[in-house]
């Protein structure tokens, strides 16, 4: 028998002999009402609680990365390694790393990509993982330019050059005195 049980089974002791040498009705009534919800099973009690805690951490964890707390990241970014089937050191020391670089500004958390339904991330962009060390990748945008169309209507092939202008600002001078 647990501690909990010896507790409540004297709470119950203690509420009957004291409904035995009260002559109040209300005060009867009154502790009838609490022997019964003490008769109610503790683990269910035990497991409601439990179920609205689980609730408030996955509600918790249902919002933008970049909000979440750093243990809460630190949580997330190790799940995702463990189910990229790396062993637990391995996920916490490439977590540690990623923190390191978020904390540092070289990567942004919007580069995590993660997902609130399953709070759970799905991608990490700009890293990569080369001989067991995570390495920040560089990525640069690149401005497609649009291709000029090489149509072959004849034998000759013609090629457009094509020569973006832009506009030529004049300043204005202003007369003011």
């Amino acid at each position: 028998m647990d501690i909990q049980k010896l507790i409540l089974n004297n709470t119950k002791e203690r509420y009957k002999l004291e409904l035995e040498y009260t002559d109040n009705e209300d005060a009867k009534q009154q502790i009838i009402n609490i022997i019964n919800k003490l008769d109610a099973p503790l683990e269910n009690k035990i497991d409601k609680f439990n179920n609205k805690i689980d609730e408030a951490e996955t509600l918790s964890m249902k919002k933008k990365f970049y909000r979440l707390k750093p243990l809460q990241k630190r949580n997330v970014l190790i799940n995702y390694f463990i189910d990229k089937k790396y062993t637990k050191e391995q996920a916490e020391k490439y977590t540690t790393k990623i923190l390191k670089m978020i904390s540092d500004e070289t990567i942004k958390n919007a580069n995590i990509e993660y997902d609130i339904d399953t709070t759970k991330v799905t991608n990490i962009n700009s890293i990569s993982i080369i001989d067991d060390d995570v390495k920040y990748i560089k990525v640069t945008k690149s401005r497609n330019k649009k291709q000029p169309d090489n149509k072959n209507d004849s034998d000759d092939e013609q090629e457009d050059d094509t020569i973006e202008e832009k506009p030529i600002k004049k300043s204005v001078k202003s007369n003011k005195k």
